[in-house]
């Protein structure tokens, strides 16, 4: 009987690190944080029933999302990042497609239950993770504009539950754009497992060099972004502090690592920043709110 209930144990344990919990978290505590802004600095949406589902759903489409990827790359995996692969290692392909097909149903039922324009966007959610999984993962830039776009989704879900607001339009926009380099520069990363695999990522066809320039321009695009709000805001000083510390420094930081890169191994933390970048970006809104909230 031990041995018996050891393996779906096992089975849950290498399904919870196969759904990335970290990335998982990061989305979850965008959501919340953006429902808050779209209601005005109010809980109250946490009274809201279409909140918490919406969420539950967010978590499971987030999840699925890794493993139908992983399941698709996990040839390609086992070259780019070896000792972190988890289908075909401890779990096999057709255990992974019986979880996600299991996971695709529950949010079909859940979402269900929501207004049209979440089940839209649920909906979308699901079928694009699939197409660029399957399809668009391997064509130029398509794929990477795909999940970037998946990614300012998620602020848009939180603004569909109340108000849209200007932070949150620009929350969405810094998303996607934060996203989309961070995609491109996990492409440069993954290029000797793509090769393998006859993938077309855009520094495939590019090369290391040409990626890098189209990589200057997005984080030069992305700088400007960051003032935006400044600018439109009649010189908030307060905002432009705040996006010092927590973003344009930091991006700045990483621009400089990024002239010095030559080999795909030099992007593995430049990754990483990224995504802590736009953890902070977040970070800087929530802070010049609480701010603003104390001071009136």
């Amino acid at each position: 009987m031990k041995r018996r209930l050891q393996n779906p144990l096992q089975d849950l344990y290498w399904l919870f690190w196969l759904s990335r919990p970290v990335n998982v978290l990061i989305s979850i505590l965008i959501y919340i944080t953006c429902a808050w802004i779209a209601s005005y600095h109010s809980f109250q949406f946490i009274q809201q029933y279409l909140f918490w589902a919406q969420g539950v759903v967010l978590i499971l489409i987030t999840a699925s999302g890794y493993w139908i990827n992983d399941i698709f790359d996990y040839k390609i995996d086992r070259i780019n990042r070896p000792k972190r692969t988890i289908v075909s290692v401890h779990l096999s392909p057709k255990k992974v497609w019986t979880f996600y097909n299991l996971v695709c149903g529950l949010i079909i039922g859940i979402s269900l239950q929501f207004p049209w324009k979440f089940q839209v966007l649920d909906g979308f959610a699901l079928i694009a993770l699939y197409a660029y999984a399957y399809v668009f993962k391997r064509k130029n830039a398509i794929g990477n504009l795909l999940i970037s776009l998946l990614s300012a989704l998620v602020v848009i879900s939180a603004a569909m539950l109340a108000h849209f607001t200007k932070t949150l339009i620009w929350l969405a926009v810094f998303a996607f754009w934060t996203t989309l380099i961070r995609e491109i520069t996990k492409d440069v990363e993954d290029i000797p497992g793509d090769v393998s695999a006859n993938l077309e990522t855009l520094p495939i066809q590019l090369g290391i060099a040409g990626t890098v320039s189209v990589l200057k321009y997005a984080y030069v695009i992305l700088l400007v972004l960051c003032n935006l709000p400044f600018i439109l805001s009649h010189y908030d000083w307060q905002y432009l502090v705040l996006s010092l510390i927590f973003v344009q420094i930091p991006i700045i930081f990483v621009f400089r690592k990024l002239t010095k890169s030559v080999k795909n191994t030099d992007f593995s933390a430049q990754s990483r920043l990224l995504k802590w970048i736009m953890v902070s970006g977040l970070l800087s809104f929530i802070v010049h709110d609480i701010f603003f909230l104390i001071a009136n």
